[in-house]
């Protein structure tokens, strides 16, 4: 072969060569070019005193982004990192629902079968409660955590799933009638895990790693339903600490199904690719994984198996995200541009549901639509607080109530200059104005908008924080010394097996329990009261005589408590 034609032959394939590697150098490129920007979004968090954040991005199957942001432990000076393994909290329910759905395609669970095929003990409910409802929320089962809070419990004490299975068995009213609304409540998923238990005889941390996290490489993903356990790499979660520092907060019981799951960004990345390879079940499992709720008036709602279906900036989007102790988390997929982005925190304040996406608007800035005027400014375009008149802010001082959840009061003043919101049951938070009408939070991406009406007065606000929420004034209602002491009583509840004891202290109606600090009631209207965020709505017989209370709170709604005496 002469020198000439070896010459062609290398640059000829020199040439393919590079036809053949230019676009993903260029993908690279592209990536490297975006890396400081994401990077520049966690920046906060990059010192090695403070909890933080890991954030993993996924894209045409590769994760091409992975990067820890402060310490996943400040008392063993551990640092976040890709490995590090986070208890993900709610994220968790997509694992659940996915378990349940192979086990649907198996057979071996009917999802139109009423619970009690697989759980006799809900024989006292007083409907039918379907699987699906279950997977979809759409079941009115009250909320457990609030039901263990009005027991006693307190957030560190020690739960099981079979704790929480048995007193759900206890209730026998719902929140509403099965499948007419769509309300989040985590008894949904632990009732799922119990229900893989009795069809299978296995555990769901034992059915979840044989058919899904094993056979996708999972290696550091598992239902924790023992926390004694030695984990590699676990992450603590944390609190602010008033005046500065962290406190720490310890995850120590064993409940899983709603959440529970450990894992690292590596492993949701895995999952993540399996909804385009379908090496876990195939297409049968992800069409069923995306199937969405649907209540008996024939509406869709936008939440699937474990899964939330919706949009973002013009995108179809599929996500969850999870909140418990410190713990922040979020799971955001666009299916359509085989992206995906992973944010895991173990700090309590952090947004991950924001972080992901303004890493989203990073990577796919020409696929968005542009983003739409918000009533609310982004604390990000708010550079620094604007100096308002202080006697402007006196028509916002008050009480607002948020409409959909009774019982949660902001209460608004003023000190001074210095502006302050308190939600229920938390500290006072300052507030900054953004304009003379606009307030905004530093601690977390919230805002407040006060609206006047025409006379000049202030009887609304919306609260901008994941959505807008709108809430309106409430005043006292003046009760005499008469009336109150026709409330005077101890009051039982058969569902939680719990009494409560009524008292005038102080000239306030006071509630106590046995476990719980006492707490006043504020009186709103004729025989409604609130405590904390709760509504409490008093029942009379025909004599008029007070014969028990109705508490509701978020995810409880009208949970009966019976008048057991009138004695002081």
């Amino acid at each position: 072969m002469s020198m000439k034609l070896i010459r062609t032959l290398i640059t000829l394939i020199g040439c393919l060569a590079a036809l053949s590697f230019t676009p993903r150098l260029a993908a690279q490129s592209a990536d490297n070019l975006l890396e400081p920007k994401v990077d520049a979004l966690f920046a906060r968090w990059n010192k090695p005193d403070t909890p933080g954040v890991v954030c993993a991005v996924m894209q045409d199957g590769k994760v091409v982004y992975a990067k820890g942001f402060g310490m996943a432990d400040l008392e063993h000076n551990e640092p976040l990192s890709p490995d590090s393994v986070f208890y993900i909290a709610s994220t968790s329910k997509q694992f659940t629902a996915a378990t349940v759905a192979l086990l649907v395609l198996d057979g071996k669970i009917s999802l139109d079968a009423d619970i009690q095929v697989y759980l006799p003990e809900f024989r006292n409910l007083e409907s039918k409660v379907t699987v699906t409802q279950l997977v979809h929320h759409t079941s009115g089962i009250r909320d457990y955590f609030s039901l263990l809070a009005l027991t006693g419990w307190r957030d560190t004490d020690y739960f099981d799933n079979d704790m929480v299975v048995k007193l759900l068995a206890r209730q026998r009213g719902l929140n509403f009638p099965p499948g007419t609304e769509f309300l989040y409540s985590n008894s949904n998923y632990v009732l799922l895990a119990e229900i893989v238990k009795r069809a299978t005889g296995r555990s769901l941390r034992v059915v979840a790693e044989e058919r899904i996290f094993g056979p996708l490489g999972m290696t550091q993903t598992h239902f924790d339903d023992d926390y004694r356990q030695i984990v590699k790499h676990r992450v603590v979660s944390y609190l602010p600490k008033p005046g500065g520092g962290y406190y720490q907060q310890l995850k120590e019981f064993d409940g899983y199904g709603d959440g529970n799951l450990l894992t690292t960004v590596r492993d949701l990345a895995r999952w993540e690719e399996n909804f385009y390879t379908g090496t876990v079940g195939g297409k049968a499992f992800i069409d069923l994984m995306l199937t969405k709720g649907v209540l008996t008036n024939g509406k869709d709602t936008t939440y699937a198996f474990g899964l939330f279906c919706d949009t973002y900036r013009g995108l179809p989007t599929v996500r969850h995200g999870g909140g418990f102790k410190g713990f922040r988390t979020e799971l955001l997929r666009f299916p359509l541009q085989h992206f995906s982005v992973a944010v895991l925190s173990n700090l309590a304040v952090v947004n991950p549901s924001d972080l992901a996406n303004k890493v989203a608007d990073l990577y796919l800035a020409k696929d968005l639509s542009e983003r739409k005027e918000s009533a609310a400014p982004s604390v990000a375009s708010i550079p620094e607080a604007k100096k308002i008149d202080p006697s402007v802010f006196d028509a916002y001082v008050g009480n607002y109530a948020l409409d959909e959840r009774p019982g949660f009061i902001l209460s608004i003043t003023r000190d001074g200059d210095r502006f302050f919101s308190q939600a229920t049951n938390q500290a006072p938070v300052e507030i900054f104005a953004a304009s003379e009408s606009t307030f905004f939070l530093k601690v977390v991406n919230a805002q407040l908008t006060f609206h006047r009406e025409a006379d000049g007065s202030v009887n609304r606000l919306t609260l901008h924080q994941n959505g807008n929420h709108d809430a309106h004034r409430v005043t006292s209602h003046a009760v005499s010394a008469a009336e109150l002491n026709e409330y005077v009583g101890l009051y039982y509840s058969e569902e939680l097996d719990t009494s409560y004891r009524l008292e005038i202290e102080d000239g306030k109606l006071t509630a106590k329990h046995a476990r719980l600090p006492a707490v006043s009631l504020v009186p709103r209207e004729r025989d409604v009261y609130q405590v904390l965020n709760a509504r409490v709505a008093f029942d009379r017989d025909s004599q008029g005589k007070v014969t028990g209370l109705r508490f509701t709170e978020g995810r409880v709604r009208n949970l009966v408590f019976e008048r057991r005496d009138a004695g002081k």
